[in-house]
């Protein structure tokens, strides 16, 4: 892990990491593709459980959903009723920030209202981890973190920044408050955002961005045509949106199966809540360290 990112447990208050027993080879990590798809043992979600030795590892492989009666849903609640689970690593929060932010905690419950959680399943978990007294942390490396890994891959800050928009104008898609066109006030308010991070020496504009999504992946951005496939992690991708995804995804679960490497170390019991592909492309790394799992599905 790169200086800018807290590189073990024991840097983040509130854990002291013993010596390591147990290793995650993050070599192991495999691109996403079809034929990975095509291997796994159920339709999301399922849960996939570890153990070796006193060690247990419970994995939900979840479909992304905002909806408490959903599946992915009606499993955290299930793991979290009938095993003892003494530590959470979920997705889209970064470990950067710590163990169980007060930040993170407040964000989760005001995104949870009459059986709706805009966060998805991570606001969820992150709700009733404080609910329950299980501390938690992300399992995301930093986006400076992200940076540095994709500009020594010959990607550009702007790659990256403008990969992030077409990402989140997917996401609003997914959580049901879809945009029928992103404006230069709907950008220009994430460039803001992230500007907080990156400190752009000059500020892209939309028209700037325009020409970035034309230029690499040969159309014209329209928000309404940003469909899973667009910001989808392929290696060998047409477009150049899945290309840089396949990466930063890559990034992302190397970096994660050594964050599962520390808490279980660590703890004798944990969960990690995760997109299903990311199970996927982790499992190796996973069998390799733990051994075959058991799995679960509704």
């Amino acid at each position: 892990m790169c200086e800018e990112q807290k590189e073990t447990f024991d840097e983040v208050d509130g854990l002291d990491l013993m010596s390591k027993k147990i290793v995650l080879d993050p070599t192991l990590v495999a691109p996403w593709s079809d034929d990975l798809a095509k291997e796994e043992p159920y339709e999301y979600p399922f849960q996939a459980s570890y153990q070796l030795e006193d060690k247990r590892l419970t994995y939900i492989a979840s479909l992304h959903s905002c909806q408490t009666e959903s599946n992915t849903f009606k499993m955290i609640r299930n793991v979290l009723e009938t095993l003892s689970i003494e530590f959470i690593i979920v997705e889209g929060l970064s470990y950067s920030d710590g163990v169980s932010p007060a930040a993170n905690i407040e964000w989760a419950n005001k995104h949870g209202k009459n059986g709706f959680y805009a966060g998805f399943e991570t606001a969820y978990a992150v709700s009733l981890a404080s609910q329950k007294n299980i501390p938690f942390i992300g399992g995301e490396p930093n986006d400076q973190f992200i940076l540095s890994q994709i500009i020594s891959q010959g990607y550009c800050l702007e790659d990256l920044l403008y990969y992030y928009f077409v990402q989140q104008v997917f996401q609003s898609q997914e959580s049901q408050a879809p945009l029928v066109d992103a404006s230069n006030a709907i950008f220009n308010n994430f460039i803001q955002i992230k500007n907080k991070t990156f400190k752009c020496k000059t500020l892209p504009t939309f028209s700037d961005f325009q020409s970035w999504y034309l230029n690499k992946n040969g159309k014209k951005f329209a928000a309404s045509e940003i469909t899973a496939k667009v910001p989808a992690p392929y290696e060998n991708g047409e477009l150049f949106t899945q290309r840089i995804s396949s990466s930063i995804c890559k990034i992302r679960d190397q970096f994660i199966v050594k964050t599962i490497e520390e808490a279980i170390n660590k703890y004798n019991s944990i969960l990690i809540i995760y997109g299903g592909s990311h199970w996927s492309t982790q499992k190796k790394s996973l069998e390799d360290a733990l051994g075959s799992p058991a799995f679960t599905a509704f």
